[in-house]
């Protein structure tokens, strides 16, 4: 058994069944899954996650699929001060973490999530990793390798009973094994390159193609957003109040120099203005 100590907070639950992973399902004795042709049982002790399967040589493997070398509980307090939005949110489920998990599988059950609902998903999952996976020791299978997929034909394909995303199933197979950038290239191009690369899969939108760069690839569009406030020097003022400052007297002293030195008449102002009297031919014609 693997412990994993000092979590910050994770909660397996949350984390899990959330919608973001399709292999996990809870039982009894804990939240059994197959991650990257390992079988696990994960179950929480207080702060510590025990894994029952993998060993000591694995904790690299399993502390970042868990992202637990990321310190959540400070991520979450700067989300918290920075936007209310997101404090609410955090509120909610503070112990739901963004798993790390391998990019074809992830691609793949996001392309079979669409116009579905979490237990259909797993079942169509399930259903693939049996069709062509790796069996595994406790006989469930592994996901299938892009190698093992090509390998299956339109009537296996078939038995999935995945309609018409089996069909892009097929093509996302293919353009990874072909022209497809790898999962190291995809990282490293500019997050709109990435997104416009994975949509030229068939059935594969911004949706997919973003769940596909978050979860497979730890990519976001949340990269460009600061939830951190800037403070000038070490007054503890922020710049944004600063900034709102200013703008303020800048603003009401235009409006004061505009009032007194220019010193507008009152009958020129817009508000005291008097609709313009009719001319001569248009009471005439009245």
């Amino acid at each position: 058994m693997l412990r994993l100590e000092h979590t910050g907070g994770l909660e397996l639950d949350s984390t899990l069944d959330c919608g973001q992973c399709f292999r996990w399902s809870r039982t009894p004795a804990g939240w059994a899954g197959v991650v990257d042709g390992r079988s696990v049982l994960a179950r929480m002790e207080g702060d510590t996650l025990l894994l029952e399967g993998p060993d000591e040589t694995e904790r690299d493997f399993w502390s970042r699929y868990f992202a637990l070398d990321v310190d959540y509980p400070a991520l979450l307090a700067r989300y918290q001060a920075g936007n209310r939005r997101l404090a609410a949110c955090v509120a909610e489920n503070p112990g739901i973490r963004v798993l790390r998990q391998p990019f074809f599988e992830t691609l793949c059950t996001f392309i079979l999530s669409q116009n579905n609902n979490i237990p259909r998903i797993r079942g169509l999952v399930e259903r693939l990793c049996a069709l062509c996976g790796s069996p595994l020791e406790n006989g469930q299978h592994a996901f299938p390798t892009p190698e093992q997929l090509a390998a299956c034909t339109e009537e296996q394909l078939a038995t999935l009973r995945a309609g018409w995303r089996a069909g892009y199933l097929a093509d996302a197979t293919q353009k990874v094994l072909g022209h497809l950038p790898g999962p190291e290239a995809l990282t490293a191009l500019p997050l709109a390159d990435a997104q416009a690369a994975l949509m030229t899969i068939h059935g594969v939108g911004p949706k997919v193609a973003d769940c596909t760069l978050l979860y497979g690839l730890g990519r976001a569009w949340i990269e460009g957003l600061r939830t951190d406030s800037l403070y000038l020097f070490s007054t503890g003022i922020r710049v944004s109040q600063l900034v709102a400052a200013v703008s303020f007297l800048a603003a009401a002293g235009i409006l004061t120099w505009v009032l007194v030195k220019k010193n507008p008449a009152r009958d020129t102002l817009y508000v005291n203005r008097r609709p313009a009297e009719p001319q001569e031919d248009e009471k005439q014609a009245d």
